[in-house]
């Protein structure tokens, strides 16, 4: 191979990377939607609301063992919607401590009408409707909704929303069971 067919070769192995990367972050391509700021939301704050259509959603398994994710990344000023799983045999919460949020929302249900979301009612949950309060947990725990805290029996599922206001690092526990632990970075 000649050494000008060894340096086009080379060169383009090179450059070829880059023009992705390049592609990749110039401007949206005609055909495509871009998703507004969760500022620009619009949705009623009532006592019963419909959850809005555009939020980061955050699948969080939590277990005996600890938590799965055991750190997520969230961007400020961002809507989103943690959607949490108790694998355990006993009631967990996730409690992001000292992260205040805005718009904070729980997912509405009777307090004590059921153990956890059938297939069916797993499926639909998108269609659910949200209040901004909670009632105690089996175990006494009151989420007051100074911060981001969800909780589900065994088997269970919670679905929390919020909007962060302020970016840094948060842990996040278990009021129950302190080993297990997670963090969130707001950034």
């Amino acid at each position: 191979m000649s050494l000008s067919k060894r340096f086009w070769r080379c060169f383009l192995a090179g450059i070829y990377p880059v023009m992705l990367v390049f592609v990749a972050c110039s401007e949206p391509a005609p055909n495509t939607v871009e998703i507004a700021p969760a500022d620009n939301l619009d949705y009623p704050k009532s006592e019963s609301t419909v959850a809005p259509a555009v939020s980061l959603t955050f699948n969080v398994e939590i277990s005996d063992d600890g938590i799965n994710p055991s750190s997520i990344f969230i961007p400020v000023g961002r809507r989103v919607q943690i959607v949490l799983r108790n694998r355990g045999s006993t009631e967990h919460h996730y409690r992001i401590q000292g992260l205040v949020p805005s718009d904070l929302l729980w997912l509405s249900r009777p307090s004590d009408r059921e153990e956890g979301f059938t297939d069916e009612e797993h499926e639909s949950h998108h269609d659910k409707d949200f209040v901004p309060y909670r009632a105690r947990s089996k175990s006494g725990i009151w989420p007051l909704g100074e911060e981001v805290h969800a909780y589900a029996e065994s088997g269970g599922v919670d679905i929390v929303l919020f909007t962060p206001t302020s970016s840094g690092r948060f842990l996040v526990d278990c009021p129950l069971h302190h080993k297990v632990a997670g963090m969130v970075d707001v950034f």
